[in-house]
């Protein structure tokens, strides 16, 4: 079961399943209870998306201010595609954004946000 099927600024779609929200995100991350919205809203209307500089299937989101608890942190989407369907695989708080891997940045709003 999927919580959210949606697309990104580069029009790749992207999906959250129930079991990685229940059985890794919330349990590991407890922030994020009751931000499943939070998340989609990261994917739909990032800050920044870079390539991930420890797995090259893998994309970060990056927004911040999300969570309103948390308004100088980032919150932070890790995405893995596969046959061109991006799959959330965590997501967590941080404190800046992380240098990107060899595919560099891949989407940086130009609005201010």
């Amino acid at each position: 079961m999927l919580l959210f099927v949606t697309k990104d600024p580069l029009g790749r779609k992207i999906i959250l399943p129930k079991k990685v929200w229940e059985e890794h995100i919330i349990i590991r991350h407890s922030e994020f209870a009751n931000q499943v919205k939070g998340v989609k809203y990261v994917i739909e209307n990032p800050g920044v998306i870079s390539s991930s500089s420890r797995k090259e299937t893998r994309d970060i989101y990056y927004r911040l201010g999300v969570i309103i608890k948390y308004p100088k942190l980032y919150v932070t989407v890790i995405v893995e595609f596969t046959r061109g369907t991006g799959e959330i695989k965590t997501a967590h708080l941080s404190s800046d954004i992380s240098f990107p891997g060899s595919g560099g940045f891949k989407y940086v709003c130009r609005s201010k946000y």
